[in-house]
């Protein structure tokens, strides 16, 4: 489950970049490596459309260690927040 919040991070960001790919210019195994070597994350896709907020829920669940990451209910009323607060 917690690699499931890894990949609904990544997809979050495919999203907000407009359908960019994830960690561009890498290969997976120099994204991995970068990942877990470096602990690097993908920057901001897009910051007209994504905020700090949403970007923060992404990185999140790019946390290391996977006890560390969110639940889906969490993300759930993370995000449910931040909706209410664009009413």
């Amino acid at each position: 489950l917690k690699s499931d919040i890894w990949s609904f991070g990544i997809v979050c960001w495919e999203i907000f970049s407009q359908g960019k790919k994830p960690y561009p210019e890498m290969t997976p195994n120099e994204a991995a490596e970068k990942i877990l070597l470096e602990n690097y994350r993908m920057p901001n896709p897009n910051e007209n459309l994504c905020s700090n907020e949403i970007y923060q829920i992404m990185l999140e669940c790019w946390q290391k260690e996977s006890k560390e990451r969110p639940t889906f209910q969490q993300i759930y009323e993370k995000l449910e927040s931040e909706f209410e607060k664009d009413k």
